[in-house]
C-alpha cells in the first residue's frame, strides 16, 4: 500500500525562510507557551531563533534572545541541563576562528533571553563539533551531552553542580 501523504511548502507563509547556509534545526518550547519554537544553525552566518506565534507563523527573536552566534555552527540541541524548567540550547561549531570554534551553551534565563555559560560549564573548548545530543545516559537526573566531530566523539557528563566532565 502506497501512502497518500503529501507535503506543502509553507516556508514563506510561516516566515521562517532565510538565505543562510543552514546546517541544523531543532524544535523546542523555550518560552513554555506550549508552542514549538525553531532554532536554525547556519554555517558562518547568523543563527536564528524563530518564536512560534501560533496560527502557523513565527517571529525572528534572535537579537532579543541574544542567541545569534555567527561561528561555523553545525548542530544544536535543546535540553534542560540545569533542571530549572526552561529549555537550554547546546550549540556546536565546526572550524572557525583559530580552527576549531568554541562550543556555546546557552542557559535559558526564563525571561526570553539566554546567556552563554560554555566557559564556566567546561564545554567551551572540547574540540570542534559536528553533532550534539542530550540524554541522561547514567540516570542521575541530569542531562549529559554527546558531541561528535570528525576526529573523535566525547560524552560530557552532567554533574549536579551544573558542570560537565569529559568522560571519553
Amino acid at each position: 500500500m502506497v501512502s497518500q501523504v503529501t507535503f506543502t511548502d509553507v516556508t514563506e507563509a510561516a516566515k521562517v525562510g532565510n538565505s543562510a547556509r543552514g546546517m541544523g534545526a531543532a524544535w523546542g518550547d523555550y518560552n513554555n507557551d506550549k508552542l514549538l519554537d525553531l532554532y536554525v544553525s547556519n554555517y558562518k552566518d547568523k543563527n536564528i531563533l524563530y518564536q512560534n506565534n501560533g496560527g502557523g507563523s513565527f517571529s525572528d527573536v534572535t537579537d532579543a534572545a541574544d542567541v545569534g552566534n555567527t561561528d561555523a555552527s553545525a548542530d544544536i540541541a535543546w535540553g534542560d541541563y540545569n533542571n530549572d524548567g526552561f529549555l537550554d540550547l547546546f550549540l556546536v561549531n565546526d572550524v572557525g576562528p583559530g580552527y576549531g570554534a568554541k562550543k556555546v551553551l546557552y542557559k535559558n534565563n526564563g525571561d526570553g533571553t539566554f546567556i552563554n555559560v560554555a566557559k564556566e560549564s567546561g564545554v567551551e573548548n572540547i574540540a570542534f563539533g559536528m553533532c550534539v545530543a542530550w540524554s541522561d545516559y547514567n540516570n542521575d537526573g541530569y542531562l549529559d551531552a554527546f558531541v561528535t566531530n570528525n576526529s573523535h566523539a566525547m560524552i560530557c557528563e552532567g554533574q549536579s553542580n551544573k558542570l560537565f566532565r569529559n568522560k571519553a
